[in-house]
């Protein structure tokens, strides 16, 4: 079944699936115009997939930075790209939001109602990614991550059945909401407070007024498309002198990797504060995320380049930071075992970091509505439950 594209001509009809065989191209398959319409169609291609034992990836925006997260060689990838309904409720206080969608697409849609969301700070990505993995927002320090204002989620289980899960029920027939809607205040142009810090002299300023939708294009510009990548991310508790560290060891360490070709490497220390973490227990949390643990910042770190050849010392590089960083904060009391899955690299198991009791928890779930590992075996993809780092053996 391997380089097999299944699709539907009008998806809102119920006879068999098509198989093209003709097309080598595995990156994007569209397996429906719309996830309103009616989803008995789903279930042969994960049957199919499952009996032939043919491995197959599914795609939302493409969040992560590494090969096979969200496509997959000699197997079928069933590309999201065609769900983007996007829909308020009556009451404003509930927003319908396809998994085929990037974030700056939900805002601009939402912008006519006077209205947005906790998504993305970034404009391209993706939905499905972004909630998976939690999702820092610009609101985060208010109401918590993405992943805490979800009324609902439509689930299509490995039977095909479909289910609608809330915080307190599931299958209650309903559609998928994200709760937590934000109301645009009258804008003040150049509020008082803040002429101390508009005085001081800057290169470019991003403290206009803007739509959500106009903030995340500004934060992705610079971001060349089409260049390797790479992510990293550990987390501590917040202190100077670990952050001192962190600065200098990552600027020992550069020598070995500068002279790669168009070689940007960044880092963002991103702080999780106490008004952040109490935001983040509304419908409890499987992040294992709570006060006890904070305040702490989750260190970021990237970079793009050109030639596969400088792949290896790249990483290296990474590596190296994340390890030394780490054994000083091991050393010191201050570091904290989670890790960010949308920063995670493929040497990382951010699933592990949730702590025992959570994964636990999560397993017990997988293993009642998947009792055959579906989405766990012939579906690799990113990060997986109880299956560790993608990539293992640690550069």
């Amino acid at each position: 079944m391997a380089n097999q594209k299944y699709f539907r001509k009008d998806p809102r009809t119920t006879a068999p699936l098509q198989v093209d065989t003709g097309r080598p191209n595995r990156e994007l398959y569209n397996l429906a115009a719309s996830s309103s319409l009616p989803n008995p169609w789903k279930y042969p291609l994960l049957c199919s997939c499952h009996l032939a034992n043919c491995p197959f990836s599914d795609k939302g925006g493409g969040h992560a930075a590494f090969r096979g997260a969200s496509n997959i060689d000699g197997g079928i990838t069933v590309s999201m790209e065609n769900m983007k309904q996007v829909s308020a409720s009556a009451d404003k206080k509930t927003v319908d939001i396809g998994p085929g969608n990037r974030w700056v697409n939900v805002y601009t849609a939402l912008k006519p109602y006077g209205i947005g969301v906790a998504g993305s700070r970034m404009a391209t990505v993706g939905v499905p990614g972004l909630l998976l993995g939690g999702g820092i927002t610009f609101f985060s320090n208010k109401i918590g991550w993405t992943c805490d204002n979800v009324a609902s989620y439509e689930v299509v289980t490995a039977s095909g059945i479909i289910i609608n899960a809330t915080p307190d029920k599931q299958d209650v027939g309903r559609p998928a909401y994200i709760h937590g809607e934000l109301d645009y205040t009258q804008p003040v142009g150049n509020a008082s407070m803040f002429n101390d810090w508009n005085a001081i002299h800057h290169l470019q300023s991003t403290t206009d007024i803007h739509t959500l939708a106009e903030l995340t294009i500004m934060m992705n510009q610079g971001l060349t498309d089409g260049l390797r990548q790479t992510q990293w991310d550990v987390s501590f508790k917040v202190d100077r002198n670990l952050f001192n560290f962190f600065v200098t060891t990552f600027y020992l360490e550069l020598p070995a990797v500068q002279d790669a070709v168009s070689f940007f490497p960044s880092t963002s220390i991103q702080a999780k504060t106490a008004g952040q973490l109490k935001g983040m227990q509304k419908n409890g949390n499987a992040l294992c995320l709570n006060l006890s643990n904070g305040p702490y910042f989750i260190m970021n770190m990237s970079s793009r380049w050109v030639n596969a050849s400088d792949d290896a010392r790249i990483l290296a590089f990474f590596s190296t930071v994340v390890t030394k960083v780490k054994a000083e904060a091991q050393d010191k009391g201050l570091d904290n075992d989670y890790i960010y899955m949308n920063y995670a690299s493929q040497f990382q198991d951010p699933i592990a970091s949730y702590r025992a009791a959570n994964v636990k928890e999560l397993q017990a779930n997988s293993a009642k509505y998947d009792p055959a590992s579906i989405f766990l075996n012939p579906m690799p993809g990113q990060f997986k439950l109880g299956k560790g780092a993608p990539s293992p053996n640690m550069p």
